[in-house]
């Protein structure tokens, strides 16, 4: 194949053109038949509010706003809000401003693989990227707005140049761009920082071994130290600012009141393919594409090996250690859920430069046939992000969402922002973080939010009532609510409703029916407030 020519600038124009082009792809169907079409889910909704929070801020009283609105408050994913309020920024407050930023983030992921790729043509690199592309891993970094895919991506890339660069014990350069990428993952999700420590960890550790059998020992601190502490550095000052949050949500997630939803006992051989074909955790970032991956590196390692190739370690046997230990970091605990993305991403990725491998060391007249085959398996594998993550294209169902959200905040706009609106528990579309989003939309600002998504006790919902200036409920009939919450009890639902409506300071209910959910949603307001 000819060769193209390979200055950084033409690899940025090329990373933004393909990953541009897809991004657009990818947001317009979805506002057709996908995720875009429907009110946001959590935790996309979370970081939107986040960024529309700052947004209000900067627009109202200046970059001190948004100082003022981070110290009491600080996000729980820094990038991820960060996303958002860039998108909201440059685009204004829109559905698909946040997912055009997450395609930017994935240019440069896309840019560094093109510079990883120098040892073959530049148009197999980019048949490569093309079919890596259509991994739904991918898909869904750029339409599934949380943090977890790009803090994979961002610990993938960081771990490997560690350990597959060969020079990150020797090159200043190669320990400050990993140290940056520790801390951009550190900051990407707090709340596994110590995953990120493990993974970085094990990274360190097996980039050493052949200076620790050198003896090189003053190398060896300055790598760790350099590298260590500059991540840390980067993530100080948010980590300073919101250490009590984060370290309380951990413990409520792992241990305390959350512990039920996140922590799965579940059988041996369940546990080993959670990650690989879990239908919330293991498709939808994955689909068919863990066999190609998993057989391309193996044959990738095995090539090095019957080459006898110097830079079998860094190239062949710690990239697979890293995967192998990766996998088991977020297999072995019973705690599931999003962190384990972390090696989806890694699986990818050492397959991605093991595809590189296998290219360059065919013969010419044949070197073709895995970009090709990369491009074509991608293709007749390709799925929706949205069908992945079991989202059907019912255009009546996805209009009726939008109308019931538009209806309630019909029901509650003309109430002043320093009112408080009181969530009893949550709904998938329709919940305080869409009305609140909604607010911002229409240039106005939202109530404040209350939520009692967690309780069951009567005197903590009585007390809770007794606060609150506006109430989302729904009657026991509803479907649509989060079933593993404690307050989506049809029972506590209805003990709710009739502790509302017992207290006297609301007046008759906004009903909201829903024919496709069932039941109804309720809006309460307080006396004395203009009737709708």
């Amino acid at each position: 194949m000819m060769r193209i020519g390979r200055s950084s600038i033409i690899l940025w124009i090329v990373a933004l053109a393909i990953v541009g082009i897809y991004t657009a792809v990818l947001i317009q169907n979805s506002l057709y038949q996908g995720s875009l079409a429907l009110p946001m889910t959590f935790d996309d909704s979370s970081y939107y509010l986040d960024g529309a929070r700052f947004i209000a801020a900067l627009y109202d009283r200046g970059v001190s706003g948004i100082r003022s609105e981070y110290l009491p408050a600080p996000p729980h994913s820094p990038l991820s809000t960060g996303m958002a309020f860039v998108g909201f920024l440059v685009f204004g407050i829109t559905k698909w401003s946040g997912y055009a930023v997450g395609g930017l983030v994935l240019a440069c992921f896309v840019r560094l693989f093109l510079g990883a790729s120098s040892s073959i043509p530049l148009g197999y690199a980019i048949l490569l990227v093309i079919g890596l592309l259509t991994a739904p891993y991918f898909g869904q970094t750029v339409m599934w707005f949380r943090p977890d895919m790009i803090v994979g991506l961002l610990m993938a890339a960081g771990s490997l140049l560690i350990v597959v660069s060969g020079d990150w014990v020797v090159r200043r350069r190669t320990q400050l761009l990993s140290g940056v990428f520790f801390g951009l993952a550190l900051l990407a999700k707090p709340t596994v920082f110590h995953l990120t420590f493990a993974v970085f960890g094990v990274a360190f550790l097996l980039a050493s071994v052949p200076h620790v059998v050198r003896k090189e020992w003053r190398l060896l601190c300055e790598a760790w130290l350099v590298t260590g502490l500059l991540g840390v550095l980067v993530a100080l000052p948010h980590y300073y600012i919101a250490a009590t949050s984060i370290l309380t949500y951990i413990w409520d997630v792992v241990f305390g009141a959350q512990a039920e939803i996140w922590t799965r006992p579940v059988p041996f051989w369940q546990s080993a393919k959670f990650y690989f074909v879990d239908p919330n955790y293991g498709w939808p970032v994955l689909g068919y594409w863990y066999i190609p991956t998993l057989f391309v590196g193996l044959v990738a390692v095995v090539a090095r090996w019957l080459r006898s190739e110097p830079l079998l370690w860094s190239r062949g046997a710690a990239p697979a250690l890293l995967l192998l230990a990766t996998y088991l970091l977020v297999t072995i605990p019973s705690f599931k859920g999003p962190h384990g993305f972390v090696f989806a991403a890694l699986l990818i990725s050492t397959a991605a430069l093991g595809s590189v491998y296998l290219t360059a060391v065919l013969p010419k007249p044949v070197a073709w046939v895995i970009p090709v085959a990369a491009l074509l398996f991608g293709i007749t594998t390709f799925v929706w992000p949205f069908q992945l993550r079991g989202g059907q294209p019912d255009h009546k169902f996805m209009a009726s969402r939008t109308e019931i959200l538009d209806q309630a905040f019909s029901a509650i706009q003309a109430l002043d922002s320093s009112k408080v609106m009181l969530e009893t528990t949550s709904s998938v579309y329709l919940n305080y973080n869409n009305i609140a989003l909604k607010a911002y939309e229409e240039g106005q600002k939202p109530l404040r939010p209350a939520s009692i998504a967690m309780a069951t006790e009567e005197n903590e919902i009585r007390d809770a009532i007794s606060r609150s200036d506006a109430i989302l409920a729904f009657t026991p009939e509803y479907t649509m609510v989060f079933d593993h919450l404690p307050s989506a009890s049809p029972d506590v639902r209805a003990l709710t409703i009739r502790l509302i409506e017992e207290s006297g300071r609301f007046g008759p209910p906004t009903a909201i029916e829903d024919k496709a959910a069932g039941g109804a949603a309720l809006i309460y307001k307080v006396r004395g407030e203009p009737p709708l």
